[in-house]
């Protein structure tokens, strides 16, 4: 092992500035977290969203399983910046779309949406 160079592995570093911020956080007062939480808004990926935003939900039912998550991204984005009718329309048509295309997991996902988009609608 003489041409090897003297390697350590220490997560130390990380696991302080793990804690600081969990410290940080923890001491926070109710406004400054208010303020914060407040401050918050969705971020759309600009690129990717264009495509999406412009699906219409009157479509046929895609065909693959690319167009499937496609619909369910748009969906989950609508949901985030809180356009929830739009949101129900394409978690529904994702559904519709997903019986033998998407994994189980990723219509239970969008099943979540759908619930979610009716529960913010009723109120």
């Amino acid at each position: 092992m003489d041409g090897l160079p003297d390697l350590t592995f220490s997560d130390d570093d990380d696991e302080t500035s793990a804690r600081s911020a969990r410290q940080a956080k923890l001491h926070q007062t109710e406004s400054s977290f208010q303020a914060q939480k407040s401050s918050w808004k969705p971020i759309c990926q600009t690129k990717q969203a264009a495509r999406r935003l412009n699906y219409r939900v009157d479509r046929l039912p895609p065909e693959s399983k690319e167009l499937a998550l496609e619909i369910k991204a748009a969906a989950e984005e609508r949901y985030y910046a809180r356009e929830y009718q739009t949101a129900l329309a394409l978690a529904e048509r994702g559904l519709k779309a997903a019986e033998g295309v998407l994994h189980a997991s990723e219509r239970r996902e969008l099943e979540g949406v759908r619930g979610r988009c009716v529960r913010r609608l009723a109120k």
